[in-house]
């Protein structure tokens, strides 16, 4: 799923995980993961986690994140259950 792992934390109970190179949704975990781009550099995983839980949002219970130096991230739910927005 991700090229050149840099580093593993736990944060807020979900696994985050930032590495150097490309990051790719493993086919298994599609149905219950979205692809994230366009957030500012300057943006912490913990403000990723804190979006993507709120239900307002559509979220839920994040199992893992997976951050590029390249400004892309890889978030997996517990569950592809969800709010449509």
């Amino acid at each position: 799923m991700a090229e050149k792992m840099a580093n593993a934390v736990e944060t807020a109970g979900s696994s985050v995980v930032q590495v150097e190179g490309d990051i790719h949704i493993d086919p298994a975990l599609a149905s219950r993961s979205v692809y994230v781009t366009g957030y500012k550099s300057t943006t912490k995983s913990e403000a990723l986690i804190i979006h993507f839980q709120r239900s307002r949002n559509g979220g839920g219970d994040i199992e893992s994140i997976i951050i590029s130096k390249r400004g892309a991230a890889v978030i997996t739910f517990d569950s592809a259950e969800g709010k449509s927005l």
